[in-house]
């Protein structure tokens, strides 16, 4: 029951994975899903433009470049001489990328 109590003193913010706003309100962490770069620019065009700017990054292949796809939503952030406050949670999976290889 002691760690029970302990959860529920805590923020709702910290249970939820969201982002407060300046008006304190908790705005919204969008999970991205993509196959590629341009159409993850294209998923971070329209987000933008609804006022998205928190996102987690899914890892859900051996294939995907987390870091990379880091560095895009900060460029498309930066974009215009803007430098709008963006909030990225990038996933790293183990089972999705272990060495297939006994060790």
């Amino acid at each position: 029951y002691a760690a029970l109590a302990l959860l529920t003193t805590q923020p709702i913010q910290a249970l939820t994975m969201s982002t407060p706003t300046a008006a304190g309100k908790a705005a919204p962490r969008i999970e991205l899903f993509f196959s590629s770069s341009d159409e993850l620019r294209k998923r971070l065009t329209f987000l933008k433009s609804k006022g998205v700017s928190s996102f987690n990054i899914v890892n859900k292949s051996n294939k995907d470049d987390i870091l990379e796809s880091v560095k895009i939503i900060q460029q498309e952030f930066q974009k215009d001489g803007e430098d709008d406050v963006v909030s990225i949670c990038a996933h790293y999976s183990l089972k999705y990328n272990k060495s297939r290889k006994m060790d």
